[in-house]
């Protein structure tokens, strides 16, 4: 067997790890691989921030989303606990966790909000993601303006056709660039 290595940076490792995570989300994979991912992902994205005030900010955005959506609690346990429950077994070997799924979601969201403040790039599994948090979350979107059409094109799509979603979304991104 060969020796390979190769060079990578922590913006490159955090961007990969939110990508797997985000195609395991359409997927349907493992929740618990998903949330890993992206925590890692979010944590090396704030740490690259430098600075406390832009995590609180991120952090609060996260928190906001869930306040709207009735679930304030778990996002915050989703962000520390669910993260160290996941990686370590130290101190609790026998412990059991109630693990809020959905909350994932928007440490993903916010994490490609990170990485495209850093980069200025949106790669196209997280213009995918976000599309989705819009289609299936409109209550949190920023822009209200738009709620009434993104509720109607949301119909089209239940919790279990992110797939669909995704793909239907590359085909009509492929059919924009021929048109």
């Amino acid at each position: 067997m060969r020796n390979t290595t190769i060079k990578i940076s922590k913006l490159d490792a955090a961007r990969r790890q939110l990508d797997t995570a985000i195609d395991l989300y359409f997927d349907s994979g493992d929740p618990v691989s998903i949330h890993s991912l992206s925590a890692a992902a979010f944590e090396v994205l704030r740490s690259l921030s430098g600075s406390p005030e832009s995590f609180l900010t991120t952090y609060d955005q996260i928190v906001e989303h869930a306040k709207k959506l009735g679930f304030e609690k778990e996002i915050i346990k989703a962000l520390n606990k669910s993260q160290n429950f996941f990686k370590h077994a130290d101190r609790d070997p026998d412990d059991i966790l109630d693990f809020r799924i959905e909350a994932t979601i928007f440490i993903m969201y916010e994490s490609t909000r990170l990485y495209q403040h850093f980069t200025s790039e949106l790669p196209l599994n997280f213009e995918i993601l976000r599309g989705w948090l819009i289609l299936r979350y409109p209550e949190i979107h920023r822009d209200n303006s738009h709620n009434e059409a993104v509720k109607n094109a949301a119909s089209e799509y239940k919790e279990n056709e992110r797939l669909k979603f995704k793909l239907d979304y590359i085909h009509s991104k492929t059919l924009l660039k021929k048109g």
